[in-house]
């Protein structure tokens, strides 16, 4: 029978939950209760001060308005809570994207956070800190989870992270040399692709996150720029669909001129070379050694040649392309049985036609003084 009584108890009490208002409701009423039933027997240094019915009567008066005081601070901070509630509720009625705006500073704090706390590496200001920028479609996150080496600060690995960053419109990445934020394609094209209220979503987002750039990192917001051009679709734009394009690009940057109000270099990497016709049959012809001394170049740093970078980026594309056809007939010498690829020499072509094109997008997007402020660094 006692052994039921207890299992019977135990059960109850797992389904009891601690309050800490009935914990403190009970002890007041013991301290209520020992105050006038052992009230006469107290001492001290050999005075009884709850002796006399007065002196136990003052005290309950007092003990009722400590009760009243507590009660009242509970009742207020209650109706405090309950007006900022509602000031909330009715603030996103009146503006339903803030609720966007606050998921995605929860997001972004606590990356932050995550990353202050990762050992060794914690410094705000330990990595430089780039931004991608590429239109939907254009290759740059596939580059990140290729370049980027899986860790705890890849929200999509990381558990404490993953739950606030599904649904976000932007990524936070920490590679091996720098930190990398990843906005969202359509956050920087803002038209086109959805309804008006998406739209309007896309633009709050994109300029809640330059804010919170601002903020975070005071001293330097960003070290840099990280641009992706998708050059399969370069070669099937029409003039108007790639100068529309750059324009979008062009906004974007002035944007962050405006909002950071800092001179940052930007890095032009031509993504999805790979889907030009004939690109397979020509790398496959590459070793990794040769591959890898293809990949691009670095311009001018100097800081008063704001101009310099389109004759630097002929020069490269010529040269870029003469180290191609060398490098592909070097393969053709030391294998002179293989018929001769025509696919690939057809690649090199492609190439050597869209050289106009890049060279036209980035005058577009970097044309004015309104983008002086960001000088080409490279392109890759």
């Amino acid at each position: 029978m006692l052994k039921h009584i207890i299992v019977f108890l135990r059960q109850g009490l797992q389904k009891v939950t601690f309050s800490w208002l009935l914990f403190a409701a009970v002890l007041w009423v013991i301290i209520l209760v020992a105050v006038w039933w052992a009230g006469p027997l107290f001492t001290f240094h050999d005075v009884k001060p709850l002796a006399s019915l007065w002196s136990r009567g003052l005290f309950t008066l007092g003990w009722l308005w400590l009760a009243c005081i507590v009660m009242l601070w509970r009742v207020g901070r209650n109706m405090r809570s309950a007006r900022q509630a509602q000031r909330l509720q009715e603030s996103r009625q009146k503006d339903p994207l803030q609720v966007f705006v606050d998921g995605q500073q929860r997001f972004l704090d606590r990356w932050a956070q995550a990353l202050k706390a990762l050992p060794g590496q914690g410094a705000v200001y330990g990595k430089p800190w780039y931004m991608m920028l590429g239109l939907p479609g254009s290759g740059k996150s596939s580059l990140l989870h290729r370049a980027c080496p899986p860790n705890k600060l890849n929200a999509r690995l990381y558990n404490a992270l993953r739950s606030l960053q599904d649904g976000q419109k932007v990524d936070c990445w920490l590679g091996d040399g720098a930190v990398i934020v990843d906005p969202d394609g359509d956050l920087l094209l803002q038209t086109g692709r959805g309804t008006e209220d998406q739209n309007e979503q896309n633009a709050r987002l994109w300029q809640h996150l330059l804010t919170w750039l601002k903020a975070h990192r005071r001293r330097q917001p960003l070290n840099g720029l990280i641009l992706t051009l998708d050059l399969g679709e370069l070669a099937r734009m029409g003039t108007s669909a790639r100068h529309a394009s750059a324009q979008v690009l062009r906004t974007r940057l002035m944007d962050i001129a405006d909002e950071l109000q800092t001179r940052l270099p930007v890095y032009v990497v031509l993504t999805h070379i790979d889907t030009l016709h004939g690109a397979g049959d020509f790398f496959r012809k590459l070793d990794a050694q040769t591959r890898q001394s293809l990949l691009g170049v670095s311009f001018s740093p100097d800081l008063a040649e704001k101009t310099a970078w389109p004759g630097e980026l002929e020069t490269f594309w010529d040269l870029w392309l003469s180290q191609l056809n060398t490098a592909l007939s070097a393969t053709l010498l030391h294998s002179p049985s293989q018929t001769p690829p025509t696919e690939a020499f057809l690649f090199l072509r492609q190439l050597a036609g869209l050289q106009s094109f890049v060279q036209t997008t980035l005058s577009d997007m970097l044309a004015g003084e309104e983008t002086a402020a960001f000088p080409i660094r490279g392109i890759y």
